[in-house]
C-alpha cells in the first residue's frame, strides 16, 4: 500500500490533468479551476483513508473530531470507503451532515438569542437555482471529487499488484 506521500503526489499530478480536461469540455477557465480545486480537496481532505489516523485526517487540525464517528463505523478499505463513487458520495454526504447538524444548531442559537435568523428555504432555493443556472459546474465539481478518489484508489491497487508480483525472499533460519 503506498504511503501518505504517494497519494499526495498522485494528486498533484491528477488536478492539472482534470483541470485541462475541464476546461476543455466545458470550454471556460472556471470550470478547469474548480476541477483542480476538487482534485486537491479531495486527495488532501476527503481521502478514502479517512477511515484511519492518515495524514488527510490530520489535515483536519482541531475539527479530524468530525471525522471519529466515519473511522468508527467504516472499515478500512472497505466498499464503503474505497468503492468508487459510493466512497465519494458517503464522505461528501458525511460531510454536509455534519455542516447541516451545526448550521442548524448555529440557527437555533442564533433565533433564540435574537442575534440572527437562518432562512433555510432562502439557502435551498438557491441551491436549486444554482444548479438550474449551472449544473455542468455541480458536474464537474463532483467528477473531479472522484479523480481525486480514483487516485487514491488506483495507487492502493497498484501498489498491491506490485507488492504481490514481487518475488519472496526465502525465509532464512
Amino acid at each position: 500500500m503506498p504511503s501518505g506521500r504517494v497519494h499526495d503526489r498522485v494528486t498533484v499530478v491528477l488536478s492539472p490533468l482534470a483541470g485541462l480536461g475541464a476546461g476543455v469540455w466545458g470550454q471556460r477557465w472556471e470550470l478547469a479551476t474548480l476541477a483542480i480545486v476538487g482534485v486537491l480537496v479531495s486527495g488532501f481532505f476527503l481521502s478514502p483513508d479517512l477511515d484511519i489516523l492518515s495524514k488527510p485526517y490530520q489535515r483536519w487540525g482541531w475539527l479530524r473530531w468530525l471525522w471519529w464517528p466515519y473511522q468508527r463505523f467504516i472499515p478500512h478499505r472497505s466498499w464503503l470507503s474505497h468503492g468508487p463513487i459510493i466512497g465519494t458520495v458517503l464522505r461528501v454526504a458525511y460531510l454536509i451532515g455534519w455542516l447541516s447538524l451545526i448550521g442548524f444548531g448555529l440557527s437555533w442559537v442564533g433565533q433564540e438569542t435574537g442575534w440572527w435568523t437562518w432562512q433555510w428555504e432562502a439557502t435551498l432555493a438557491w441551491l436549486e437555482k444554482s444548479w438550474q443556472q449551472d449544473n455542468q459546474a455541480w458536474i464537474i465539481g463532483f467528477v473531479s471529487l472522484e479523480i481525486g478518489a480514483m487516485g487514491h484508489y488506483l495507487s492502493d491497487f497498484l501498489g498491491s499488484v506490485f507488492k504481490r508480483s514481487r518475488p519472496r525472499k526465502p525465509h532464512q533460519a
